[in-house]
């Protein structure tokens, strides 16, 4: 058995209580982030260090939102489903990290020369209740992803009703990191480019948040600066140089797609590992791929047993349409949902193919030409990554197939150090196989075999 086939076996029962707290925390957040970029809350200080222990704030925080109908009621309810994603995805992660950890104290327990059944239960239930560094560990993950939340809600608010000006504000104590210290005061117009890259969270831990500036102080700014062209003025208080950068998976602003709610590569190493992509899939039909069920004006739908397909009508003429539909048809069997030329690509981003479960980019790498050396083949998928952090590749013989293990035996650890892999579909004959990141770069391919 391997050992993702015995993590697997470890699989947890879903723990409804512990997603429910969990997204009781997450939307507790998400109201806060509501409440304190609302337009008669901008002039209060700022809200970088807030409180975990919401307690009664946390229903007049959401009574605020809703009074306020920047998001209608349905929009918040939407939001509600897409927070119950993060929700489910944490507490079933929880869930198996936990079991790992038991696992690993049961294998070392194998593995010693005076197994010891009593030292087993002692290792199992300080992990599961007792110990510290563990308690630690799930400390940071709520905090950085309540954190997330609060500012994702006010990124969102800001796009509904932008103020002129955005403040970068960061906690300036000895626990600051360097990251937000390189970036803690600077101004910058609330449109500015910068802020698609430097929206807090920047870190694990991170305590930064973002200040909107509106009314005389707005217009003091303005009076203050040399503009060259005022609508591209960049307000810039700490100069060019803001290394480091944030960390890998932080700092994009989450008002911009759909990408806020997806998984992280470690989450989604997990999932794959665990068995539990089907799960995601089945919760994704219900919230975030809920509206596969209605009909959208032009777009066209097709239901699959387990998974859907959805596209704009306009695309069918397009050269690579056919091709790309194969694929989706392949992802849909396996019961994702897939928006074939999602609608934030139609007019102006072709630089990749399609949403998958309503959060993730995926770039198609269609039937490759069997004439295609292995460099060439290390070409055409390394430039999906840099299009998307999830590609789908359709191989046609078995010595493609040879020459894609190649690639990514001998090529792929070294060029992901500058770029993003989630994961990967391999796709033969109608049948699919999904790679984790973890898989791909150690590698580990004897799935693949399953496609022959």
């Amino acid at each position: 058995m391997t050992d993702s086939e015995l993590f697997a076996s470890w699989k947890p029962e879903e723990d409804e209580d512990l997603i429910k707290n969990i997204y009781e925390m997450l939307l507790r957040a998400w109201a806060l982030g509501l409440t304190h970029s609302s337009s008669d809350r901008r002039d209060d200080d700022d809200f970088a260090d807030f409180s975990y222990e919401f307690g009664s704030p946390y229903d007049d925080a959401v009574r605020e939102a809703m009074r306020r109908m920047n998001c209608t009621p349905e929009q918040f309810e939407k939001l509600s489903a897409d927070l119950r994603t993060q929700a489910f995805t944490l507490g079933r992660l929880s869930q198996i990290d936990t079991i790992s950890k038991v696992k690993e104290a049961y294998v070392k327990q194998l593995k010693s020369s005076e197994v010891s059944v009593k030292k087993f239960i002692e290792d199992a239930l300080e992990i599961t209740g007792n110990d510290i560094g563990y308690s630690q560990y799930f400390d940071l993950v709520f905090r950085t992803n309540l954190q997330k939340d609060y500012n994702a809600a006010k990124a969102f608010d800001i796009i509904n009703d932008p103020p002129q000006f955005l403040q970068f504000v960061g906690i300036e104590d000895e626990r600051q990191s360097d990251i937000c210290k390189a970036r803690s005061g600077v101004i910058l117009p609330a449109t500015d480019p910068w802020w698609d890259d430097n929206w807090p969270p920047l870190h694990y831990n991170c305590r930064s948040t973002i200040r909107e500036i509106m009314g005389s102080e707005a217009e003091d700014i303005a009076r203050k600066l040399d503009v060259v062209k005022a609508e591209n003025k960049v307000i810039n208080a700490k100069g060019e140089d803001y290394s480091p950068s944030p960390s890998s998976t932080f700092g994009k602003m989450p008002a911009k797609d759909n990408t806020f709610w997806a998984t992280t590569v470690s989450q989604q190493n997990r999932i794959i590992e665990a068995g539990l992509q089907s799960d995601l899939n089945a919760f994704a039909k219900e919230n975030l791929a809920a509206d596969f069920k209605e009909e959208k004006s032009g777009y066209v739908t097709l239901e699959r047993a387990i998974g859907g397909i959805r596209y704009p009508e306009k695309i069918q003429r397009e050269k690579e349409f056919k091709l790309n539909l194969a694929t989706a048809e392949v992802l849909a069997e396996s019961g994702f949902f897939v928006e074939v030329n999602a609608p934030y690509a139609i007019d102006n981003n072709k630089s990749w193919d399609a949403w998958l479960n309503g959060v993730d980019r995926v770039e198609f790498k269609n039937p490759i030409p069997s004439s295609l050396s292995v460099r060439s083949l290390d070409k055409l998928v390394l430039g999906g990554y840099d299009q998307a952090q999830t590609v789908a590749v359709t191989v046609t013989s078995e010595k493609q197939l040879e020459a894609l293990k190649k690639m990514i035996e001998n090529n792929l650890p070294e060029k992901a150090k500058t770029r993003v892999i989630k994961q990967m579909f391999v796709i033969m004959d109608g049948k699919m196989v999904q790679l984790s990141n973890r898989e791909l770069l150690t590698p580990v391919l004897s799935k693949l075999d399953l496609l022959l």
